[in-house]
């Protein structure tokens, strides 16, 4: 897989998560941008499959920034919530052992699954708890919430139903 084998030409590449919101003791939290911001291109070099899906996504959506996110066993991310309510974030599921559960909002936690997607404004209060065995690892997307969008943006879209695989 990409990410795998990026880490192992580049172990450097690693940056640990600067929010100070790991509960102390635990597993860690480190992250790897595939894209910094709205104003810095995705790194094609480093991950070109990642960024092609990015771009296609970016067809539908105003995609501000994403990143391989992953979290070690034992990690606990304590309650917090976003900076803003002007964007939504995409969770999508590479590889996760059992027993990692994200709470969002008032609901239950619920288990992240291989392959799972999860899509949530982080504007609301979550939460995750890492009890398995080996590294969770999904690629975070943070993208302009579309209710924000003006209707001509959205539909201005040019995948036309184009599928992408994950």
């Amino acid at each position: 897989d990409e990410l795998a084998s990026v880490s192992r030409r580049r172990p450097g590449g690693w940056r640990h998560q600067p929010e100070r919101i790991q509960a102390p003791g635990s597993g860690r939290w480190k992250e790897w941008k595939v894209k910094d911001d709205r104003s810095h291109p995705c790194r094609r070099g480093i991950f070109p499959r990642t960024c092609g899906v990015l771009a296609d996504l970016a067809a539908w959506v105003d995609v501000q920034w994403a990143e391989f996110s992953v979290l070690e066993p034992g990690a606990h991310i304590r309650p917090h919530t976003g900076p803003t309510n002007d964007r939504l974030s995409l969770h999508v599921c590479l590889s996760t052992p059992p027993r990692v559960r994200i709470r969002l909002g008032d609901a239950d936690a619920v288990e992240y699954r291989n392959g799972s997607v999860l899509f949530f404004d982080d504007s609301f209060e979550h939460e995750v708890w890492h009890g398995g065995d080996h590294d969770r690892v999904v690629l975070l997307v943070q993208f302009t919430h579309v209710g924000l969008l003006a209707p001509a943006d959205v539909a201005s879209g040019s995948a036309g139903g184009r599928q992408t695989e994950l």
